[in-house]
């Protein structure tokens, strides 16, 4: 049986660390189409006019007016699916 509880330098945990997150970095960039940006809650409330808040922001996601992409906790928006939610939202306008 592989023993997992064992002494590890300081210095080796970390590159390892830092290897796996290089890792899974890597892996998500390969998913998204090339030239896919991401745009925070506060970038896409800025691409509205009139603008909007944050928080609508939030509420047009939780009704599926927007769809919400979760990396690492933060909630992103692909620009691409957000243009494309104007057509649906005829009040407001890029």
């Amino acid at each position: 049986m592989e023993q997992i509880l064992y002494s590890v330098p300081l210095a080796e945990l970390l590159a390892h660390i830092r290897t796996v997150v290089r890792e899974e970095i890597t892996a998500v960039n390969a998913l998204q189409p090339e030239g896919e940006k991401l745009l925070s809650v506060k970038e896409v409330s800025q691409l509205f006019s009139p603008k909007v808040t944050p928080q609508t922001i939030h509420n047009w996601a939780q009704t599926g007016k927007l769809i919400k992409h979760r990396i690492g906790g933060r909630v992103v928006f692909k620009q691409s699916e957000v243009m494309a939610s104007l057509a649906t939202l005829k009040k407001y306008k890029q």
